[in-house]
């Protein structure tokens, strides 16, 4: 435990004494709350550069009945799970709820 203080928490050996064990508890049930999230962060952003990198491959010219391979085949990660294979397109329904948000958020109604 007071490797993790002093090395994670960046606790002193002073303050690691001064400290209830429930309140080290606390703080490193906050620490791993933060990797969590840093995690998903991570996690996220690889997603968006992966859908953007997929999109201008999208775009470029094919050859005559040439299709696009599958988003991911282009870039697997590993994190994916099985069910996300398949690209399903965005319902107009989704989109005019897109469209919704995004006005309301910052207020552009013509």
């Amino acid at each position: 435990m007071q490797r993790f203080c002093y090395g994670f928490l960046d606790i002193k050996p002073e303050q690691f004494w001064s400290y209830q064990p429930k309140d080290i508890k606390l703080m490193q049930d906050g620490f791993e709350q933060r990797r969590k999230y840093d995690y998903d962060l991570h996690v996220q952003t690889l997603r968006v550069l992966r859908h953007v990198g997929y999109t201008v491959y999208c775009t470029t010219p094919k050859k005559k009945g040439e299709r696009n391979m599958p988003l991911t085949k282009y870039l697997s990660l590993p994190f994916d799970d099985k069910h996300s294979e398949e690209i399903k397109p965005t319902s107009r329904e989704d989109f005019e709820k897109m469209i919704e948000l995004h006005e309301n958020k910052f207020k552009t109604k013509k």
